[in-house]
């Protein structure tokens, strides 16, 4: 079953930016069978070919394109996870994921599948993804991204929330060409985690190739590196970063679908913000977990040689390129 939901009051409101994908009971039923056959005589880190959902899922290449080219936000509605062993759950997220792309590192350790939950520490060791604060709105790695919910947060909070590049851009077209400017000419980046590296080059956070435009945003590596930098961001520079927030925030463009045990989201790292509230957990039980792919398309997405360097190379994030040594190590509950 496909659901569309368009968002309103925009000028972008004919095109469906959110797509719900959903199974019947049966159709359910006859994708744990299958799932639970295949773990038995596949690798996790490989493509799992003894599973084929081509006649289960045959629109899967087409929601491909649509994530890719269309600014669509793909939502696998209710996907059974709580009929599957931690492992089976894994194996299906990593087919699914592996039809939209290669997953590439997430770490300097060079895990693949990665873990979005509340570790306990402190200091520059915890990353966003591992702590149970707010995340703004940013792009990620990679140029598509999937997030399956394995359990919301316990009390409160932990909301994932998405807006599209393509409301951004057509509402900074209607207001001062000095922020687009400042936007497009960028800004240095910087990685806690990796020491005091910054970046040689402004990396931009709105930016075109080929008529196509891209978006890349992490606020906290920017003001990082002006500090390391010993500068003070200008007025103007300060006014666009805090109005792409603003404007990312706004109620008239966020969409906030409500992840549930079992959804997946599947977008365009390049056409979508996405943010996270923070989170309680309840205690004494399990917290809040999803789990994550970065991905690389084949054919690669057009962008400019600043932000295809900073998106592709490795020279800044330094996470490793090959996946050889890694063993399909079952993940936790």
């Amino acid at each position: 079953m496909d659901k569309h939901l368009t968002v309103a009051q925009n000028d972008f409101s004919s095109r469906s930016l959110v797509h719900f994908v959903e199974l019947s009971t049966s159709e359910k039923a006859i994708l744990v069978d299958r799932v639970k056959a295949a773990v038995r005589v596949s690798d996790l880190y490989s493509t799992p070919q003894s599973l084929n959902l081509s006649q289960l899922m045959p629109q899967l290449d087409n929601y491909r394109q649509q994530v890719l080219h269309q600014s669509v936000l793909l939502i696998f509605k209710a996907l059974p996870v709580e009929q599957f062993s931690p492992r089976e759950r894994n194996f299906l997220f990593w087919y699914l994921g592996c039809q939209f792309g290669t997953p590439i590192a997430q770490n300097t350790t060079g895990d693949l599948l990665g873990r979005v939950e509340n570790i306990e520490g402190d200091g520059f060791r915890v990353r966003g993804f591992t702590s149970c604060k707010e995340l703004e709105m940013h792009t990620d790695r990679g140029d598509i991204v999937c997030l399956l919910c394995v359990r919301p947060a316990g009390q409160a909070g932990g909301l994932t929330s998405f807006t599209p590049l393509l409301a951004i851009d057509a509402q900074l077209g209607e207001e001062d060409n000095s922020l687009m400017s400042s936007l497009e000419q960028g800004f240095y980046y910087a990685m806690p985690y990796r020491g005091k590296q910054v970046t040689n080059y402004r990396i931009p956070v709105i930016s075109s190739s080929n008529d196509i435009k891209s978006i890349s945003l992490v606020r906290f590596f920017i003001d990082y590196a002006a500090e390391l930098r010993h500068e003070v961001l200008t007025d103007v520079q300060l006014a666009a970063l805090n109005r792409i927030d603003e404007i990312a925030n706004s109620p008239d463009f966020k969409i906030t679908p409500g992840l549930q045990p079992g959804d997946m989201a599947v977008w365009n790292n390049h056409s979508w913000l996405h943010s996270r509230t923070a989170f309680m957990d309840e205690e004494g039980k399990k917290g809040r977990l999803m789990l994550r792919l970065w991905l690389n398309v084949k054919e690669g997405w057009p962008m400019c040689p600043r932000l295809t360097h900073y998106t592709y190379g490795s020279d800044f994030m330094n996470f490793p390129q090959s996946s050889d040594r890694l063993q399909p190590t079952p993940y936790p509950t």
